[in-house]
C-alpha cells in the first residue's frame, strides 16, 4: 500500500482458539487471509515493506496482550507523513475482536474501543485498521455503509480509515472455492489493481471499498445465499489514494 511516506503494518490471524471447542470456535482461512495479505505488502504492488516495519502474527502468538504490545512497538515509529496499518482476521463479536486467548465468559476479548485508543497515540497520518470477522461493523457508531466524511472534525481523527468485512448483525463469509474468507479476497484483488476504475493507477478508498462491497455483497447473496455488506468508516476524503502501483 505505497504511496507517499513510510508504511508500518500489524497483521493478526487466528484460526485455531484456546479456548474454544474446534467445531465452535476455529476458522479455516483466516491465517491464509493475513499471510495473502503480508505478502501483498512485501510485494512491489504492495510497496515492498520491509519485514523490520511489520509484525505477522497468528494463532497461539496472538495473545490480546501481544497484540498491544505490536501494535505499540510498530506504530510508535511512525511520524506525520506516515501510514500505519492494523489488519485482523478471526473471530469477532459485538464491539470487540477475539484474541487467541479469549475465554468463553468474553474475558481478554480485545475491545474496539482499546484499538481506537491505540490509533488515537500514533502520531502517523494515516492509520488503517482492516478486519476480516464477524460483527466487525459494529466498531463504527453507526450503518452507514457508503458514507465517508469529505472534511475532518478535528486533525486527531483525520484520515483514519475503517474498513471492515460486514455489518454489526452480520457474519462474515469463508469460501473453500476461494479458500479466503470473501471479504479479504476482494480486498487484495483490489488493492492489486482490479479496483482501478480510472485505470490511472491509483486507487481511491472510494474506489477500493466501491470494488469490494459491490463483489461481496453479490457473492454471498448468489452463492451462499447470505448476506455480508462490508463497511466504510471514518473521516478521510473519499478520494484519499490508499494506494499506487
Amino acid at each position: 500500500m505505497a504511496f507517499g511516506g513510510t508504511t508500518y503494518a500489524v497483521v493478526v490471524a487466528i484460526a485455531d482458539y484456546k479456548n474454544f471447542r474446534p467445531r465452535e470456535g476455529d476458522l479455516t482461512y483466516t491465517v491464509s487471509d493475513a499471510t495473502r495479505f503480508y505478502n501483498y505488502l512485501r510485494s512491489n504492488a504492495g510497496g515492498n515493506i520491509p519485514t523490520n516495519q511489520m509484525r505477522y502474527i497468528t494463532n497461539d502468538k496472538a495473545s490480546k496482550a501481544e497484540i498491544i504490545s505490536a501494535v505499540q512497538y510498530i506504530f510508535k515509529f511512525a511520524k506525520s507523513g506516515d501510514k500505519v496499518i492494523f489488519y485482523f482476521s478471526g473471530h469477532g463479536d459485538k464491539g470487540a475482536f477475539l484474541p487467541y486467548d479469549t475465554r468463553p465468559d468474553g474475558h481478554q476479548m480485545l475491545q474496539h474501543s482499546e484499538i481506537k485508543e491505540l490509533f488515537k497515540a500514533c502520531r502517523a497520518g494515516t492509520k488503517i485498521c482492516i478486519a476480516d470477522a464477524c460483527y466487525s461493523g459494529s466498531i463504527t457508531r453507526k450503518d452507514i455503509q457508503h458514507r465517508v466524511a469529505d472534511k475532518a472534525s478535528n486533525q486527531a481523527d483525520s484520515n483514519v480509515v475503517l474498513l471492515m468485512s460486514s455489518r454489526p448483525d452480520e457474519t462474515s463469509l469463508e469460501s473453500a472455492e476461494l479458500k479466503q474468507g470473501l471479504f479479504s479476497y476482494y480486498l487484495i484483488r483490489g488493492l492489486q489493481g482490479h479496483a482501478d476504475t480510472d485505470r490511472n493507477r491509483k486507487i481511491t478508498i472510494k474506489e477500493l471499498f466501491g470494488y469490494v462491497h459491490k463483489n461481496v455483497s453479490a457473492v454471498a447473496d448468489k452463492r451462499f445465499r447470505s448476506s455480508q455488506h462490508p463497511m466504510a468508516h471514518g473521516r478521510f476524503s473519499k478520494e484519499m489514494i490508499i494506494t499506487a502501483y
